[in-house]
């Protein structure tokens, strides 16, 4: 008998096929349907020749002797929507089968439906998704329930080869992010992730609250550039993402673009925290031109960086901001003495947070900021 041996874990994965290995239950033949085997089939499955099927340990326990909630448990730790053959074959495989397990073999259907309709969306196939490294999707139409579908795939760890994933200018929104974070929180989920472009996708601070949530979990370790730009997102989303990063997320973030948001002082001063606390020593560009940022934020900023916590950063980019040209001079400065291999003279971590937040530094930058308005008023400036 020619056999199938299909190796189930969390997921089905094809070895060699025609037997189906069950940790801790069976090794179980699926016949093909054909007079001479089906004979065979009958006999694995209802026990008729089990002493025979005995005489190898690995066939024991019989399959169909476990329960029927146990054999659904088993059903759906099998479903693939992107590879439905093999569960299929295996709900079909005798009566019982068939009679027990007709509710995960209906979820099967359903679920590759979606992603069918999803791969023609954004005219690519099921098996090209599973084998891609990166997904471009940028105006592609996608939608919340779209997200629903990408989500189920990331909690399934169905797309372990991604490195880049772009779903730029798409309608996804606060309710989008939130099911791509839920599936993002389940191990193994994008492992090998390293851009993620999030970019004019109406995110706004709940969005990226529930983002930063799965980041507290681990989600996304290996990303290495953050896209979140022409967004809603105000001071309170950039607070719960500072506040992941300082707890250790994305040790290994190189890129962080924040451009054509709603952020303000407040954000700006929450983002010093894990700078100065060595969680973001990789970060290499910053950009946070086109938001609403004005003097005191700026001089925190400077103050992150002079301390010489970034001993990675290149660039950073406060471009049209309230800020006058004399803020934006001062956190130039700070890069620069950073560069040069300036830090904060062995102060401590509360030392250094002190700095930054501190209101010397400050009333210093909102006094410079109200010396050029003077001049302007006067106009002297020119």
């Amino acid at each position: 008998m020619e056999e199938h041996l299909l190796h189930f874990g969390l997921l089905a994965s094809p070895l060699v096929p025609g037997c189906v290995v069950l940790p801790r239950f069976v090794l179980l033949p699926l016949a093909p349907r054909s007079p001479q085997k089906r004979c065979v089939k009958v006999e694995a499955f209802g026990g008729v020749s089990m002493a025979e099927l005995a005489q190898d340990p690995t066939l024991e326990p019989p399959l169909l002797r476990v329960s029927d909630d146990a054999l659904c448990v088993i059903a759906f730790a099998l479903i693939d929507p992107l590879s439905p053959t093999s569960a299929v074959a295996f709900f079909r495989s005798c009566r019982r089968m068939r009679a027990v397990l007709s509710w995960p073999l209906s979820e099967l259907h359903a679920q590759h439906r979606e992603v069918a309709t999803l791969c023609a969306k954004v005219d690519s196939s099921c098996s090209a998704l599973r084998a891609t490294d990166a997904l471009r999707w940028r105006s592609c139409g996608l939608e919340l329930s779209d997200c629903v579908v990408l989500g189920r795939l990331f909690r399934a760890s169905l797309l372990p080869n991604l490195v880049e994933l772009r779903l730029s200018s798409n309608r996804i929104g606060d309710e989008g992010v939130a099911v791509l974070a839920q599936g993002l929180c389940h191990p193994g989920a994008l492992p090998q992730l390293a851009r993620l472009m999030l970019g004019n996708i109406e995110l706004g601070d709940a969005g990226v609250a529930a983002l930063a949530a799965a980041l507290r979990k681990g989600a996304l370790a290996a990303l290495e550039c953050l896209y979140l730009t022409h967004n809603e997102i105000g001071d309170a989303g950039l607070r719960e993402l500072a506040g992941a990063l300082s707890a250790g997320a994305l040790p290994q973030l190189k890129t962080l673009a924040l451009i054509n948001n709603k952020i303000g002082d407040d954000g700006v001063s929450c983002l010093v925290a894990p700078m100065v606390d060595g969680a973001l020593c990789s970060l290499g560009s910053l950009y946070l031109n086109d938001n609403r940022i004005g003097a005191v934020g700026l001089a925190s900023l400077a103050c992150g960086i002079r301390d010489g916590a970034l001993p990675s950063l290149k660039l950073v980019n406060t471009l049209r901001n309230p800020a006058s040209l004399a803020g934006r001079k001062r956190v130039e400065e700070a890069l620069a003495h950073a560069r040069a291999g300036g830090g904060d003279g062995g102060l401590g971590g509360a030392a250094r947070r002190g700095l930054a937040f501190g209101g010397l530094a400050c009333v210093g930058a909102l006094l410079d900021e109200l010396k050029a308005v003077w001049k302007v008023v006067r106009g002297d400036a020119r």
